[in-house]
């Protein structure tokens, strides 16, 4: 549960901290030259898009890789036993 918490939070924190970073920053994007008025040549602003279906395809790929990580991760531990997984770093 505790390997849950910390893919749940890397995973939704990274999403949010993205999807911030891309808002905030994609306005100030420039390919010409500061004196040109974009408006006033007829160019549109910049405009965010994103391809959902690539985005959902990768976000699964990511679900299935931390659930067969915490299934190693359990099978791992319950074939140790816990007197050992307890005295990993005594030595």
């Amino acid at each position: 549960s505790e390997q849950m918490v910390v893919y749940l939070f890397g995973l939704v924190g990274g999403t949010l901290l993205g999807l911030v970073l891309t808002t905030a920053t994609t306005p100030y994007l420039t390919f010409s030259d500061t004196a040109v008025d974009p408006a006033a040549v007829g160019v549109p602003s910049y405009m965010l898009a994103a391809n959902w279906s690539s985005i959902g395809v990768f976000y699964g790929a990511l679900v299935v890789a931390f659930i067969l990580a915490l299934a190693i991760a359990a099978r791992y531990s319950a074939t140790i036993g816990l007197g050992k997984a307890l005295r990993l770093g005594e030595d």
